[in-house]
């Protein structure tokens, strides 16, 4: 993960998923991975609308991981402003 963000994870089996939080806004989620074992989905929340989601399948969870990454390492910057306005 970029720095300044970092993986929870929430649920109970079977529905457990991993969450992208931001470290400075633990109660944001802008990416989780959830999936059955055999497949995965990955689903990035975009902030402040401008899209409502993205939807992604992989076959594995570290290919979604590495995907949400990559997607972080672009956009975090930009999140991370926009959410300490927020809090400002």
């Amino acid at each position: 993960m970029p720095t300044g963000f970092h993986w929870e994870v929430q649920g109970a089996a079977p529905t457990k998923h991993l969450v992208a939080v931001p470290d400075a806004s633990p109660a944001v989620w802008l990416a989780s991975i959830g999936g059955d074992g055999d497949s995965c989905i990955a689903t990035i929340r975009r902030h402040k609308a401008r899209a409502n989601h993205i939807d992604r399948p992989f076959r594995t969870t570290a290919a979604a991981a590495g995907w949400v990454a990559r997607w972080l390492d672009r956009q975090g910057g930009l999140i991370q402003e926009e959410l300490a306005r927020d809090t400002a």
